[in-house]
């Protein structure tokens, strides 16, 4: 007992990046053995349902991940929700300390008249949906319309754009499941509007990513041209923004028209989603003007001034938010864990020295996958000169579950089923097959 007494025991609840890398920091300490939970039967978190399908060479991070996965000194529990199946409190009880890496999980939402019509969904919603979240598989994302509005011109926002807009040949050999598939098969879009709330100047999304959807053939591009100029004729203006606006302007002097038409309607907000029995036809919107802050920054206000676009289908990236977990300090405006470099605050302010959060939950939704390895390694940091002499046994942590008939994967399981979902994809031409829910993946590995 004493030999065990000496190994430190800590729980990460999160199995997606910011979840790995952080087990990964951690495991570079001989004496700390790390029990990682995760609510769905698969890890990986955005990368497998928040990455674009197109974009494959993102998901090969997952190797690195199967690597520590594998560890001697980690325990993977799929399929087990904090709140449910074990509780925040009865963690605390097990571990010498937890971190949370649970990422965003909700949509932002605008706040706008006929937001709950028909065919206007969030950006999580229809990139869970076509990436075989559990979640959102039955989902009716109408893909039968000839007009789609995307709010927000981040690179989700591309990534959208891209997929409406692919040929089905090129989606066939991605990993999208074939619920999904069969839809876009069937759908009819020729034109996505990017609605931009402020200026070019301030558009979000990287060049790279918007040369991956402009760079197409049959793409055509709209936008007002003589504002992009003005824009670019700032000055103060960075290279790296100048370049994504000349690239954007050089674009759209080409030949608007092709097989389907980007616009990109920059100083445009949503006013109110309209609707004919209970599903979106069309939006009125608000014709937006700059207004320079104290600080040089600008924000977009009401002009006064609106237009209507007739749509069937919106789709608002405008952002994400932790959902709410008890017992942990989330602001309910900005979704994110009150903590210092990692560490959360106690409900009087003090800092507490046995939890922590990782990744989105930390920091908001910003950074790429890779932007989740130093976030971890600072938390880390922080962990350990917090982390005392071994006062915990072992955890129970499987018994316990066992006694709840708590339905767990191992990792090992884990591998098991990723290899099926590459066998199934391989028959068809694809990286892989999902198995979209607990049931099915129970049932592939001859569970009961």
């Amino acid at each position: 007992m004493g030999e065990a007494l000496r190994q430190r025991y800590i729980a990460i609840i999160g199995a997606g990046p910011a979840g790995f890398f952080a087990a990964e920091a951690l495991l570079k300490q001989p004496d700390i053995r790390v029990d990682l939970f995760e609510r769905l039967a698969a890890p990986y978190g955005l990368v497998r349902y928040g990455v674009a399908p197109d974009h494959q060479k993102i998901k090969s991070v997952e190797s690195g991940f199967a690597r520590t996965g594998q560890h001697e000194r980690l325990r993977y529990f799929g399929n087990v929700t904090v709140g449910r199946d074990i509780t925040t409190a009865e963690l605390l009880g097990l571990y010498e300390q937890v971190v949370f890496a649970t990422g965003c999980e909700q949509a932002k939402e605008l706040g706008v008249a006929g937001e709950d019509l028909t065919g206007v969904h969030s950006a999580l919603e229809v990139v869970s949906w076509y990436n075989g979240h559990p979640d959102y598989t039955k989902r009716d994302i109408d893909l039968g319309v000839t007009r789609v509005a995307v709010v927000g011109a981040g690179d989700v926002s591309m990534d959208l754009g891209r997929l409406l807009t692919s040929g089905q040949a090129e989606l066939a050999k991605t990993d999208m499941p074939e619920y999904a598939l069969a839809r876009f098969a069937k759908r009819e879009v020729r034109h996505v509007h990017f609605l931009v709330r402020r200026g070019p100047q301030h558009a979000s999304f990287a060049l790279k990513e918007l040369r991956g959807l402009l760079d197409r053939p049959g793409i055509g591009v709209s936008c007002d041209l003589q504002l992009l100029e003005r824009a670019m004729s700032d000055a103060e203006l960075p290279k790296a923004q100048l370049a994504k606006l000349e690239y954007l302007a050089a674009r759209c002097k080409e030949s608007p028209t092709g097989d389907a038409t980007l616009h990109f309607d920059f100083l445009r907000s949503p006013k109110t989603f309209i609707g004919e029995r209970g599903r979106l036809t069309s939006i009125e919107l608000a014709i937006n003007a700059l207004q320079s802050r104290p600080d040089g920054s600008a924000r977009a206000v009401d002009s006064g001034r609106t237009e209507v676009l007739d749509a069937g289908l919106a789709i608002l990236a405008v952002g994400y938010r932790s959902h709410s977990i008890p017992g942990l300090p989330i602001a309910p405006d900005s979704g994110i864990a009150a903590n210092t470099d990692g560490q959360l605050l106690r409900d009087d302010g003090t800092l507490d020295p046995q939890t922590y959060a990782v990744g989105w939950l930390k920091r908001g939704p910003q950074g790429v996958i890779g932007t989740n390895k130093g976030d971890a390694k600072a938390t880390v940091d922080r962990m350990l000169q917090n982390l005392g002499d071994p006062t915990k046994p072992p955890p129970a942590i499987e018994q316990l579950l066992d006694a709840r008939g708590v339905r767990h994967l191992s990792f090992k399981q884990w591998l098991q089923l990723d290899e099926l979902e590459r066998a199934r994809g391989a028959e068809v031409g694809k990286p892989r097959e999902k198995l979209i829910d607990i049931d099915q993946a129970l049932a592939a590995l001859g569970a009961s």
